[in-house]
């Protein structure tokens, strides 16, 4: 059978945008079910865990949702070829999951430390482990999918989610042997022992979704802040512009702004009249490898001016 999400090399940028929108749909439509079904199970089992998994489902949803709707943004005006200014969209979906997830992992963790004093011992194992085998079959899944594009699409909400299924499907395995551990703990007569697993487990969900949550505000915030580049940058961007002066005629506006680590400059050139394509795309790489050499990986464009 063919598989949906193949891309064939020589396949157009629609195809590839189309491989990514199944993948974000499929993920979006399976999370729905999948989150119900976690909300229940955390409910009837009595499990503060899977309830702490059930409302970090909560907050993939939203993801999922910005996610859904870049997707089309792009499939509306083909981004990949044009791509400045992709990125906010995704970086404020970091952002605010990393500001909603915070309140959240503070209520795990003290619902968590008010069961390890005193445990419930009414937690069901059984019921514990029917979200979870279907959410580690979704995460492996999409894991590997997202990993089959992301080697074939450069494309950052693939990226996204190949890393996020990676972490998901490490997260599902372990959560699925600790609630094995417990239930057998529990069959053997162990119920002390296994009734503590639950808090513990839930206790170091929130740690890391607190950890995780703080790194995403601080991290997308300082991109979402777009700031000038300092200006012994700005000088070394105009040494670079006096190494190629025989190939223009005159310069025009320097756009350049600096968004986390990332540095973007965008560069007006007055080009001969009689230049060639050929002759702007080898001035283009020039400048590019020329800004490299001073500041990294650059996002640049040369935009050709005839006077």
């Amino acid at each position: 059978m063919e598989d949906k999400f193949a891309i064939k090399k020589d396949s157009g940028c629609e195809n590839k945008i189309e491989q990514i929108k199944l993948l974000i749909d499929l993920s979006l439509y399976t999370l729905i079910p999948l989150t119900v079904l976690f909300f229940v199970a955390g409910i009837l089992a009595n499990s503060l865990t899977i309830f702490s998994v059930a409302m970090e489902c909560c907050l993939g949803f939203i993801v999922e949702i910005f996610a859904y709707k870049s997707i089309r943004v792009i499939q509306r005006s083909n981004r990949f070829r044009f791509p400045y200014g992709t990125g906010k969209l995704e970086n404020f979906t970091g952002f605010l999951t990393g500001a909603l997830s915070l309140p959240i992992s503070i209520y795990i963790l003290y619902f968590s430390v008010v069961r390890v004093i005193s445990p419930e011992e009414t937690i069901s194992f059984t019921i514990s482990q029917i979200p979870l085998l279907p959410s580690l079959v979704r995460s492996v899944y999409f894991f590997i999918q997202s990993k089959k594009l992301m080697q074939k699409v450069d494309s950052p909400l693939v990226k996204s989610y190949y890393i996020d299924f990676k972490v998901s499907t490490y997260f599902d395995v372990g959560l699925v042997l600790a609630f094995a551990m417990a239930w057998v703990l529990t069959y053997l007569g162990k119920h002390t022992i296994a009734y503590y697993l639950d808090p513990v487990i839930s206790f170091i969900l929130a740690i890391y979704m607190g950890y995780m949550g703080v790194k995403q505000v601080v991290g997308n915030f300082r991109i979402l802040m777009d700031l000038p580049l300092p200006e012994e940058e700005q000088l070394l961007i105009m040494r670079a512009l006096a190494q190629e002066y025989e190939h223009y005629e005159n310069i025009g506006n320097v756009f350049s702004r600096r968004s986390g680590q990332q540095r973007f400059i965008d560069i007006e050139l007055f080009l001969k009249k009689d230049i060639d394509l050929k002759e702007i795309m080898e001035l283009k790489a020039r400048m590019k490898k020329k800004l490299e050499e001073q500041f990294g990986e650059v996002k640049f464009n040369l935009i050709p001016l005839i006077e």
